[in-house]
């Protein structure tokens, strides 16, 4: 700034020593210039240097001449001043930091706080947090919700049809019969009782004549399966059958629970209830033949017992019955888990459990295909493997990549295969018999990473047959034929 001010004055002393005609045609030609380029800018951008040479100048110039003559206004110059003196007496630069922020995981979980709890307000946030270990001030905690636009009164919003739903639902009972015709056609009917909350099912009995009596009866056994949890039921769901009688409603009145009879024709007024037995009749009931009462008794049980403990269910959050209340299970990683399953009624349906692979186990079966490359070489020496077919195999298969593992030495498997098979049909036994033991030992090296649930991979399936199959087609070649131990 310095130098072109320096600049700026030698320039103007050299003006002063021009001829006065040359000053004013120089004159001239600049307040053209001038001119023509406030038409093409719209805003001249000026440096410290020209506003201060422009400043200097102005004292010189008159006042009404101003406009004439300068592309800026005195109140431009005057705004100029101001910064220079606000830049001389800043000393921002020289504050030292002030009490650091909140951390952004304490504002995180006080707005977590505040939206899973629309009744409380920023004081008692703020007693949570304290009591959670945390000292944080009240101020502190309004000042967060303010910022992320929650109300910091005590009472933010009334509560969502959902959760009001949710709420009456842990003290509703919903009862309704199924019915079901035996081999025989005789119609057996079961009394089903689902509770709202957590969407457990109980099987009250089964009869083949529900009368008053047996409802009665059935109501009474059921309430003393249901203990201490009948004290926070309020209500009880039922339609307008004729097996519903005055004295079933009695029972459950004595316990303190009010009886809602649904609207006539109005399946949808009993719509839990309903869908559970549309599910129990498609999941179940239509598959098997019932022979007698104490078959669906048996069927029911089982299957219930299925239902109130593995089965998921979406309004729980995927979670079962059983679970209900309880935070979803952590993930796990599948690759390193074996996957147990068990048939329910007889392969109906099936449950799946996750079970940890051995550690002997583990190391083996997550082995990279770098590292289990040593596998098919190894039986070279007895003619189970070709350096060359191993080695060219083992360049095309990147490393960590199992489904490139198991389609380059399938295929490699069959090429191998139908060579041993086109020698076998020429007559070159030798030849014949080294290619399909090879073969069988490619086959079984494919199979490697594909063995967690074989009975249901058909490409584990298929490798797993051939290797058998090729093994002893091998075995059938040589001098000395081989025989089954079995």
């Amino acid at each position: 700034m310095i130098i072109s001010a320096v600049y700026l004055l030698v320039r103007c002393l050299t003006v002063l020593t021009r001829h006065r005609a040359s000053k004013d045609a120089e004159l001239l030609v600049l307040r053209h210039e001038n001119a023509v380029l406030r038409r093409q800018i719209g805003r001249v951008r000026y440096k410290p240097g020209d506003r201060l040479w422009l400043a200097a100048l102005s004292r010189l110039v008159p006042r009404r001449r101003w406009g004439e003559v300068f592309a800026v206004t005195p109140a431009m110059l005057l705004a100029w001043h101001r910064r220079r003196a606000i830049r001389r007496w800043d000393y921002t630069h020289r504050r030292r930091p002030g009490r650091p922020s909140t951390a952004a995981a304490i504002r995180k979980l006080v707005i977590r706080i505040a939206t899973e709890n629309p009744t409380w307000g920023h004081r008692r946030v703020q007693d949570e947090l304290v009591r959670l270990g945390h000292p944080i001030a009240a101020s502190t905690v309004s000042q967060i919700l303010h910022d992320a636009g929650i109300d910091p009164a005590p009472r933010r919003a009334g509560p969502s049809g959902q959760q009001l739903l949710t709420a009456q639902a842990r003290g509703i009972l919903a009862a309704d019969f199924v019915h079901v015709d035996t081999v025989l056609l005789r119609r057996l009917y079961a009394l089903i009782v689902i509770e709202h909350g957590t969407r457990r099912v109980h099987l009250a009995g089964i009869t083949g004549q529900p009368d008053g009596a047996w409802t009665t009866q059935a109501a009474r056994n059921f309430l003393v399966d249901l203990g201490h949890r009948a004290t926070t039921v309020k209500f009880l769901i039922r339609d307008r059958a004729g097996q519903f009688t005055s004295s079933f409603d009695a029972v459950f009145t004595a316990e303190g629970i009010r009886i809602l009879a649904s609207p006539p024709q109005a399946s949808r007024a009993n719509a839990i209830c309903e869908k559970m037995l549309g599910t129990l009749r498609r999941e179940l009931l239509d598959r098997p033949l019932i022979v007698n009462e104490h078959h669906l008794r048996q069927v029911l049980t089982e299957y219930l017992q299925h239902y109130n403990t593995a089965r998921p269910h979406r309004s729980l959050g995927q979670l079962t019955p059983a679970q209900a209340g309880t935070q979803p299970p952590d993930p796990v990683n599948l690759a390193e888990h074996w996957i147990h399953r068990k048939q329910v009624l007889g392969g109906l349906t099936r449950e799946y459990y996750i079970a940890a692979l051995p550690p002997s186990v583990a190391t083996r079966e997550r082995r990279s295909p770098r590292e289990s490359y040593f596998r098919a070489p190894r039986y070279a020496g007895a003619g189970g493997a070709d350096l060359g077919e191993v080695l060219v195999t083992c360049g095309k298969i990147p490393d960590g990549d199992e489904e490139a593992w198991c389609r380059e030495w399938g295929a490699l498997a069959d090429r191998v295969r139908g060579i041993g098979l086109a020698a076998l049909a020429a007559g070159h036994r030798v030849s014949a018999r080294d290619a399909l033991l090879r073969a069988s030992n490619y086959y079984r090296t494919a199979d490697f990473y594909r063995r967690s649930d074989p009975d249901n991979d058909a490409t584990s399936a298929r490798l797993a047959r051939l290797s058998r199959e090729t093994f002893a087609a091998a075995v059938e070649l040589l001098d000395v034929p081989g025989r089954d131990p079995l």
